[in-house]
Formats: structure tokens, sequence, C-alpha cells
């Protein structure tokens, strides 16, 4: 069913029975869809996906819910952060530590 529905230009994501908290009903799945820039996310898109998925999967499994999500809303943030430190060290020439003189 991964691959029916990726032919159709979607991402997919399935989500067993046993893959949610708390867990489903034995038997079931949902589905995750990402849809691509270029496709509306309507009626129509949802039917498409509602009838390859029903023609793809086995016989024993029940679709329970289809997600459709635009691609544009998919992306996670991106966290970056920098720290810095350092030691101020002064650099005097050869010979004038100690020396007196107050130059």
């Amino acid at each position: 069913m991964e691959l029916a529905l990726k032919s159709l230009g979607f991402g997919v994501e399935i989500i067993e029975w046993w893959e949610k908290y708390p867990k489903g009903t034995p038997g079931t799945f949902d589905l995750n869809i990402l849809v691509p820039g270029g496709y509306a996310v309507d009626q129509a898109t949802y039917d498409e996906v509602e009838r390859v998925a029903m023609k793809a999967k086995n016989t024993r499994s029940h679709l329970k819910a289809i997600q459709l999500t635009p691609a544009g809303l998919n992306q996670r943030s991106t966290y970056s952060a920098a720290v810095t430190s350092g030691i101020i060290t002064t650099v005097y020439p050869l010979g004038r530590i100690g020396a007196g003189d107050d130059v």
C-alpha cells in the first residue's frame, strides 16, 4: 500500500494499531499522508487516497483514519545555540615585567 500511495507522489506514514498509545483496535491502521505542493487538500484528494489505500491494503486490515497534511505544514522547527568563553591575556615585551619601569 505504501508503494501504491507513493506512486501518486504522496509521502506515506502507516501507523499500525500496536504503534499507537493507547493501543488501537487489533487489525486496524491509520494513514498520515504528506500532500506535496501543487495538490489541493480537498475531498477529491481524500477520496483518491482512500480508493488507492482500500485497493492496495491486505484483506484482514481495516483502515481507521486518514490524515492529509500539506507539505509546508510538516516542517520541524530548527533550534541552534552558541556559547563563547574566553580569557583576556596581556602579552608584554620580553624583560618588561619586574623591571620596575612604569612607562
